[in-house]
C-alpha cells in the first residue's frame, strides 16, 4: 500500500503539472492534496512496518514524536483540502459566472497554506506541552493521543468533524443543483445560460473523493470515540482494519481522479506519451 501511495501520488502531481489546463484552481488543490498523501506515504507509513511485524515500537521516542506529528498532520491536511475542494466546486456549480472572481489564485492559495498551518499547529502542541505523543499498539504506530486527553481531542473533533459534515453538505447541494439542471435540460431541451454543462462530472469526481474521504475516515473515530465513552476495549484486529482503511484512502484518490475525470485522462495519456511524441 505504501508503494502505491507513493507511486500513484507522484504520477498525479507530474500529471496535474505538466498539462496546462489543469494548472487551474481545482488543480491546485489536486496538487496539495496528493502532496500530502505522498508525505504519508514517505514520512508517516513507512514507521509502521516493523511495529507491525514485531508488535512493539523499535524506534526511538523522538521517532515517535515524528511519526505522530506529521502522520496527524497530513491526514488533517488532507481533510481540510477536500473541505477546499467542496467549496471551489460548490461556487462553480452555484455561481458560475462570479466564480473566477471569488476563487482567485491568491484566495486558493490562502485556502491551501491555511489547511497546512492549522494542521501542523494543532498537531505540533504536544512539543510545547498540551497533549501527547503515543504508540497506539493496536494501529501499529505512533499517533496524537486525542482519545486519553477529552479537551485535547475535543480540538481535534473541532478542526476534523465541522469541514467533513460540510462538505458532505456541500456536495449534496451539488447533487441537487445537477438533478434541478438535468430536470430544466430534459423538458425545455435548452441549456440555462448559467448552466456549466461540463462541471457537473468533475464536481462529482469531487464528490465521490469526499465520499471515499468520510467511509475511510469515520469507522476508526466512530469506534475510538465509542470506545472511549463506554470504556470498551476494541479488537486489535479490528483498529488495525480500520487504520488500514484509513491509509488506504491516500491510495484510493489516484484511482478516483484518475479514472472519472476525463480531462485528467487526457493529461495522462499526454504525459505518458511525451517520450515518443518528442522523439
Amino acid at each position: 500500500m505504501i508503494i502505491l501511495i507513493i507511486l500513484g501520488n507522484i504520477f498525479n502531481i507530474c500529471v496535474l503539472l505538466y498539462n496546462s489546463n489543469l494548472r487551474n484552481v481545482t488543480g491546485s488543490f489536486m496538487v496539495a492534496l496528493s502532496c500530502a498523501d505522498l508525505g504519508l506515504g514517505l514520512f508517516g507509513l513507512p514507521f509502521m512496518v516493523r511495529p507491525a511485524m514485531e508488535g512493539r515500537w523499535v524506534y526511538s521516542k523522538a521517532s515517535c514524536d515524528f511519526c505522530g506529528f506529521i502522520s496527524t498532520t497530513l491526514i488533517i491536511t488532507s481533510v481540510l483540502l477536500l473541505f477546499d475542494l467542496s467549496v471551489d466546486r460548490y461556487i462553480w456549480i452555484a455561481k458560475p459566472v462570479k466564480h473566477y472572481k471569488i476563487m482567485t489564485e491568491k484566495r486558493c492559495g490562502v485556502m491551501i497554506g491555511s489547511s497546512w498551518v492549522v494542521a501542523a499547529v494543532y498537531s505540533a502542541t504536544p512539543f510545547f506541552g498540551w497533549g501527547s505523543f503515543v504508540y497506539n499498539y493496536k494501529m501499529c504506530t505512533c499517533t496524537l493521543g486525542i482519545f486519553t486527553d477529552i479537551y485535547f481531542g475535543s480540538v481535534f473533533f473541532v478542526i476534523s468533524l465541522p469541514p467533513i459534515f460540510v462538505m458532505c453538505f456541500l456536495n449534496l447541494m451539488i447533487l441537487r443543483i445537477a438533478r434541478k439542471q438535468s430536470r430544466t435540460i430534459r423538458h425545455s431541451n435548452q441549456v440555462p445560460r448559467t448552466f456549466p454543462v461540463t462541471s457537473f462530472k468533475p464536481a462529482m469526481t469531487v464528490g465521490i473523493v469526499v465520499i471515499t474521504c468520510v467511509v475511510s475516515l469515520l469507522p476508526l473515530i466512530c469506534s475510538y470515540t465509542y470506545s472511549m465513552f463506554t470504556e470498551y476495549d476494541l479488537p486489535a484486529d479490528l483498529v488495525f482494519a480500520f487504520t488500514f482503511l484509513l491509509i488506504s484512502n491516500s491510495f484510493w484518490n489516484c484511482i478516483i481522479y484518475s479514472s472519472t475525470n476525463a480531462s485528467f485522462r487526457q493529461g495522462a495519456k499526454k504525459f505518458v506519451l511525451r517520450p515518443s511524441q518528442e522523439a
